[in-house]
């Protein structure tokens, strides 16, 4: 099929996610993005006479899932860390970056994980590097991406300051910008002061102002583990023990409470809204702090699992009006990088969870995460043609959105730009 010519797509089920479900639905895409969508009679209707037709048989056709935090240059770890504490598996995980031969590996690792998305029906991620190592591998991939450039305050490798990090941001932007590749259109710089505890007070404030007076998107882990919740309430304890133990630069840079360290650090006030990965240990007043701000939240669940922690209050927040979505994390904590695979772990702790809801997080909501809501996420006219089709589970509830979260149909194809990255064979 062209890549080029219009074209229709069409399933059993139309699942647009902002809209209501559509029997033999069907979306017309030209020039990579959707020019109509809906019932597949009416869509003939106002197409080329001569288009060319994708049935997708025994299928739903959604938007392509959006996979809102992940670490694809830890794929090549899969399977060596066993299941701890987090503080402990950062002992076993950075050693093993550090040996010979790592760079490859890990470059190796990020085309294997665009595979497994693209199979998983993952269109878009917001990948975190530490390095930005991993931007020269993905630009090249026809994957979507936001990869957000990680800053650690005093690291070996750079960037270890604020300085470092805007320096590295300009230059990779300056060479996004000449890039005339196939795919560099599908690339958007981020940064990402790792989290409250790697991080000097200053510069994840000056990370914040960057992000809002450039409208560049940020993220940062929060309130992850429940020591990091202890510290940021102003105890000593586990954490601030093993910052000092380190002599890492925020050994000196506890707040005497978290209010102060909000206050400081401008947490909740990027402009376009940051991506607050995790929230695992978030109380009352956290929550309510961020429903007051536009702020959005990233919500790993089988990684949560992983890492052992309580309960998450991703129910709470979206109650309290916050914009919450799914990640992955790494596959170094996980099984795979598919944002289904997390959507229906939780449906299956939650039975009676609303498909519909759990769907939102996984793609309309996680494109808002990543500041890309008015491309991507939805079925909507004038979004990027981004879609997944999934086999229809016989055995599973009718309905369009239940059949996806509580049957078991595999993905069957992957569509990016209206042009086929996967198909099932």
């Amino acid at each position: 099929m062209s890549t080029t010519a219009p074209c229709i797509i069409s399933a059993d089920w139309l699942l647009p996610i902002t809209s209501e479900p559509i029997r033999d639905g069907a979306v017309l895409v030209r020039h990579g993005a959707i020019s109509a969508y809906g019932a597949l009679d009416a869509v003939r209707g106002v197409a080329p006479p001569d288009v060319q037709i994708d049935h997708q048989d025994r299928a739903i056709l959604m938007p392509g899932f959006v996979n809102a935090h992940t670490h694809l240059e830890l794929t090549c770890y899969h399977g060596q860390l066993q299941r701890a504490p987090l503080w402990d598996w950062f002992d076993k995980l950075i050693p093993i970056r550090r040996e010979s031969g790592a760079e490859e590996r890990e470059a190796q690792g990020i085309h294997r994980a665009v595979e497994m998305c693209l199979a998983a029906g993952v269109t878009t991620v917001g990948d975190i590097t530490r390095t930005g190592a991993s931007i020269e591998t993905l630009r090249s991939s026809p994957i979507r991406k936001v990869c957000f450039l990680e800053l650690i305050s005093g690291a070996s490798q750079p960037p270890s300051a604020f300085e470092e990090l805007v320096a590295m941001f300009k230059r990779l932007q300056t060479n996004l910008n000449k890039d005339t590749s196939l795919f560099a259109n599908r690339l958007t710089l981020g940064i990402s002061p790792h989290a409250p505890y790697t991080v000097r007070l200053t510069e994840i404030a000056a990370c914040m102002d960057l992000a809002r007076d450039r409208q560049i998107p940020l993220t940062i882990h929060l309130l992850e583990t429940q020591e990091e919740s202890d510290w940021l309430r102003g105890h000593g304890g586990t954490l601030q023990a093993i910052l000092e133990s380190r002599g890492l630069a925020t050994g000196d840079q506890q707040p005497t409470d978290i209010d102060a360290w909000y206050t400081q650090t401008k947490a909740l006030d990027s402009g376009g809204g940051a991506l607050l990965a995790h929230l695992n240990y978030a109380g009352d007043a956290d929550i309510q702090r961020v429903a007051a701000s536009d702020a959005s939240v990233v919500w790993c669940p089988r990684a949560h699992d992983y890492f052992g922690h309580r309960d998450h209050p991703w129910q709470r927040f979206i109650e309290a009006g916050v914009n919450v979505c799914i990640g992955t994390d790494s596959l170094a904590s996980n099984e795979t990088l598919s944002v289904l695979d997390e959507l229906r772990f939780v449906a299956a702790q939650e039975p009676t969870c609303d498909p519909s809801l759990l769907l939102r997080c996984g793609t309309i909501n996680a494109a808002r995460g990543l500041q890309m809501s008015d491309q991507i996420g939805a079925i909507e006219l004038c979004k990027r043609a981004d879609l997944v089709a999934i086999d229809r589970d016989d055995a599973a509830p009718d309905e369009a959105a239940a059949n996806v979260i509580h049957g078991s149909g595999a993905v069957s194809a992957t569509w990016i730009d209206g042009q086929s990255v996967f198909q099932k064979r």
